[in-house]
This record gives structure tokens, sequence and C-alpha cells, in this order.
């Protein structure tokens, strides 16, 4: 639950498309040398999970509002880590609760933008 709620707080931090200067802005750290290496070795593994399911939410996100031109771009973008992707899809699909950025929506219509996503990713 603690990673949880690690990853969603990144996840909120992290709302542009990648390459983009992120919403929350750059996070500060205020650890010391030997701590921020630790982090870094340990971040590196989960930096590129995060970025993918930073576009997925992205992805929600846009489908949530009709974005249909938004919600493409960032399906381009997770055309290219396609793998990445199908597994996260799986680990959300199976999740007890969606994530906070899709809170407001009916449990429904978030497994079916899963399911959409998912096919979309498969073809």
């Amino acid at each position: 639950m603690a990673e949880r709620r690690r990853l969603d707080l990144i996840l909120l931090r992290e709302t542009s498309l990648p390459g983009e200067a992120s919403a929350g802005g750059q996070s500060g750290n205020s650890r010391s040398g030997a701590g921020r290496e630790s982090d870094s070795r340990e971040s590196a593994a989960g930096r590129e999970e995060s970025s993918v399911e930073s576009v997925v939410l992205g992805w929600l996100r846009a489908m949530r509002q009709s974005d249909l031109s938004r919600a493409d771009q960032y399906l381009h973008a997770l055309l290219r880590q396609r793998d990445e992707a199908l597994a996260l899809l799986d680990r959300l699909a199976t999740d007890e609760m969606p994530p906070p950025a899709m809170a407001d929506v009916p449990p429904a219509v978030y497994h079916g933008f899963l399911r959409n996503l998912r096919s979309q990713l498969q073809t």
C-alpha cells in the first residue's frame, strides 16, 4: 500500500506528455549524497514504469474528458513501450481501487477504458 501511495503521488505530479515540462515542476531532493545514490539506482528501475504509468493515466484522463486527439497522442507514446504498458494495464485491471485521478469515473467505464487501451496496444 505504501508503494501504491508513493506511485500515486508521483503520478499526480506527472501530467504532461513525455518531453513536455512537468506540470508539477521539478521536485527537490534534500537527501544526502549516499541517499541520493541509492535512490537513483532504485528510481532508475522504476522510472520507466512510472513514465509509462503517467502516460497511461494521461490517456485515461483524456478519454474521461472525451479528448480523443490527446488520447491518440498518448497512445502513440505507449505504442513505443507496448510491453511495459500491457503489463501495467494488467496490474491496473486487478487493483481493487482505480488511481486517484480516476476516482470520479464509474468502475465499469474505467475498466472499459482499460480494455479499449489494451485492444489498441495489441493490434
